[in-house]
């Protein structure tokens, strides 16, 4: 098993190599709406009344037709895939109560993969999470576009999105790390946590228990986002824990987008596979544009 030390130092070295800046430009060099980035409020408030204090939670269970349904969706497309739905419905419901044409958020993920399989942390202590901003453009509410918009969007990302904190953080140079620093920070936040039992597995020496848990941060803490979506499978059921605050946002508001939400996951579970002509950067309506001229070929 490697150290904590071993991989803090692993990640100076991965931070310091000469390819590293190159990667650091997917992100800098992305222009991002505000609309994008920011989530709408209720309320007109500064970012000092966003604070741990005023947080309130709005909690969403999925039907377990639908959970099963992108549950199988994600079996047929691959390991990640599950967690690709949830973005992709996560996107489309934003692009619908937001009135965008496409998202930016924080995808937060573990990050014991990012040095690869030269080091070994699955026993190591330690906190490895990695968040990484993504940018996905979506010009129309179809759920199968959703899908494609997400594939492109996370397959992009250079080391998985790891090179992001690499770059922002470790980077010695000072320039690289001023240019990530500088781009518009995401208000929205997405986590997939995999499946309640992964949290303590069954040969756990404890278990969870249902007690009150207290404040895991100060009262007077700021929040780092405006809306952030825990999300976890539990038995038969997907499970969507919506923070938000009350110095922001009324509480019907936010069930409003939860049940939105709901909604474009029923779609998305049930969309068909984008065409392969989207590799090409071909939407519907320039499909539509090749089939006449492929038409117009056979007439002639």
């Amino acid at each position: 098993t490697t150290s904590a030390l071993a991989w803090a130092r692993g990640l100076e070295r991965k931070a310091s190599e000469p390819e590293l800046p190159a990667m650091a430009r997917h992100w800098s060099s992305e222009r991002v709406p505000t609309a994008w980035s920011t989530v709408p409020t209720d309320i007109e408030a500064g970012p000092e009344a966003n604070r741990v204090s005023t947080s309130a939670v709005h909690r969403l269970a999925l039907d377990p037709e639908v959970t099963a349904a992108l549950v199988s969706r994600g079996s047929e497309r691959g390991p990640p895939s599950l967690h690709r739905l949830l973005v992709a419905g996560l996107t489309l419901s934003w692009v619908r109560w937001a009135g965008a044409d496409g998202l930016q958020l924080d995808l937060e993920s573990v990050g014991r993969d990012v040095l690869g399989p030269s080091v070994d942390v699955s026993r190591t202590v330690g906190w490895f999470t990695v968040s990484t901003p993504v940018v996905i453009a979506l010009a129309t509410s179809s759920p199968a576009e959703a899908l494609t918009a997400v594939d492109r969007a996370l397959d992009a990302l250079p080391l998985g999105g790891g090179a992001h904190g690499l770059a922002r953080y470790l980077n010695p140079d000072a320039a690289v790390r001023d240019a990530l620093a500088s781009r518009p920070a995401s208000t929205l936040l997405f986590n997939y946590l995999g499946t309640a039992h992964d949290l303590v597995p069954p040969w756990a020496p404890f278990r969870m228990v249902a007690a009150p848990e207290g404040l895991d941060r100060a009262s007077a803490a700021p929040r780092a986002y405006t809306l952030e979506i825990n999300a976890w499978r539990d038995g038969e059921t997907l499970v969507f824990a919506v923070e938000y605050s009350t110095a922001l946002h009324r509480a019907e508001t936010v069930a409003e987008f939860a049940t939105q939400l709901a909604r474009a996951l029923d779609e998305v579970s049930r969309a068909p596979e984008a065409s392969t002509f989207d590799l090409a950067g071909l939407d519907a309506a320039g499909l539509e544009h090749v089939a006449d001229l492929l038409a117009e070929i056979d007439e002639g």
